[in-house]
């Protein structure tokens, strides 16, 4: 059977922060269609707010550790909050908005997978 592993310890953060990490796994996995990281966040921290707009991409968040919100920005400008509970998950279309906020005491850990 031909497989790879990989683990956070293997790889950098992509971000330089003290208050929030995200490490990519798909270059070490070998994916070609599947993007996967994970990204934890210390409490009161936000990640960087986006979207897929313009392309086909499919978005699934799972937390992993503790309770994260998704908020997303809707088109009248207000934000719906969505709260994801520890091994909760929630897909979200291409062009929605979206950012990541952890507003527990906590850090909290998230999978972020999607296609590319």
């Amino acid at each position: 059977m031909a497989y790879k592993t990989a683990g956070i310890g293997e790889t950098r953060s992509v971000i330089e922060d003290e208050g929030g990490e995200m490490w990519p796994l798909r270059e070490l996995l070998g994916c070609e269609r599947l993007s996967v990281s994970v990204v934890e966040l210390a409490p009161g921290r936000r990640g960087t707010e986006y979207d897929h707009a313009g392309c086909d991409c499919e978005s699934v968040y799972l937390a992993v550790q503790g309770a994260v919100d998704v908020d997303c920005l809707l088109p009248s400008g207000a934000v719906e909050s969505l709260t994801l509970e520890e091994y909760e998950a929630v897909s979200i279309p291409p062009e929605q908005s979206r950012q990541l906020v952890n507003r527990s005491d906590g850090t909290v850990r998230v999978v972020v997978a999607s296609t590319v």
